[in-house]
């Protein structure tokens, strides 16, 4: 019994600490994304890049 105490208190903190060094969620689709100029998407490609930069730098 205490043994699955301990696994469980384990497998809790994995999974808080697994909250705690997730990336920042991007959504790859919106609904506008249709209606989008080429300029647009050109800017939306440099912010994603720029994201990625940060992402890969923490």
């Amino acid at each position: 019994m205490k043994s699955l105490r301990v696994t469980g208190c384990i497998a809790a903190t994995a999974l808080l600490l697994s909250a705690c060094v997730s990336p920042e969620v991007v959504q790859t689709r919106s609904v506008e994304d249709g209606d989008l100029t080429c300029e647009e998407i050109k800017v939306q490609l440099v912010q994603l890049e720029q994201i990625r930069e940060e992402a890969s730098k923490g």
